[in-house]
């Protein structure tokens, strides 16, 4: 089976330059190296309703060479991660983001989605932020505690 995760928009949102989203997915508290991503703006912009701040196992870099700026590469999906042979009985999320204050934004006008394939079939799950699942970790890196939804792995 392979997983992934999507930081996604609710709101239109103003991204000022160097600005940075990373996600990596936490398997019985150990990261899954291949999950990392990590979006960087190098340049200012808008990233609307509905589409990827970051997503799990893709880097992209954002700039004025970017063909129509943001929206064709916040439009690409995440990268499927394979998942570990041991089921996990913790799965969370490590989000960082640009700074401390938008933080709570975050949790108000944002969303998981959870995509996974097992054989040839693809689902997504939109997963809304419970307060009670986020631990902050630093000024501007926080995780989300997902093992709620381990039951949607099977």
């Amino acid at each position: 089976m392979k997983i992934g995760f999507e930081l996604m928009t609710q709101r239109a949102w103003t991204i000022l330059p160097d600005s940075s989203f990373s996600i990596a997915i936490l398997w019985n508290k150990v990261k899954i190296p291949s999950s990392s991503g990590k979006d960087i703006f190098h340049e200012a912009g808008m990233v609307l309703p509905n589409k990827i701040l970051t997503g799990t196992g893709r880097i992209h870099h954002i700039s004025v060479d970017t063909i129509n700026h943001f929206s064709p590469l916040q439009s690409q999906k995440c990268r499927l991660v394979s998942c570990p042979k041991d089921p996990p009985s913790t799965l969370h999320l490590n989000i960082t983001v640009p700074n401390s204050s938008i933080v709570n934004t975050i949790y108000q006008t944002s969303f998981i989605k959870m995509w996974k394939r097992k054989d040839s079939e693809i689902q997504d799950t939109v997963l809304y932020f419970d307060p009670l699942s986020v631990q902050n970790i630093q000024k501007s890196q926080f995780e989300i505690d997902l093992s709620h939804s381990l039951t949607k792995l099977d």
